[in-house]
């Protein structure tokens, strides 16, 4: 299940280049996560812009992809089976 992260973080200054060593390979592991939602994310922008106006798709899309983004910054989920409810 994944985990949320919320909180402050203390890093040391003597520290600072391991922790945005760490984040940078972070994000490498997950760059294709992030890739195949947002592949999905720009289908469901296609999808709405054909059947809705431009305006209200791209608000349905924005909170599609606040949501994405809380997912990147705030979680540890790699792969869509591990998003769940709650």
């Amino acid at each position: 299940m994944a985990k949320v992260f919320t909180g402050k973080v203390v890093i040391p200054g003597d520290k600072i280049d391991e922790f945005f060593k760490a984040m940078e390979a972070e994000e490498k592991a997950r760059e294709p996560f992030r890739q195949y939602v947002d592949a999905w994310k720009k289908d469901f922008e296609n999808y709405l812009t054909k059947r809705l106006s431009t305006r209200t798709a791209r608000k349905h899309t924005l909170i599609v992809e606040m949501f994405l983004e809380f997912l990147y910054r705030y979680t540890d989920v790699k792969n869509v089976e591990e998003v769940t409810m709650g």
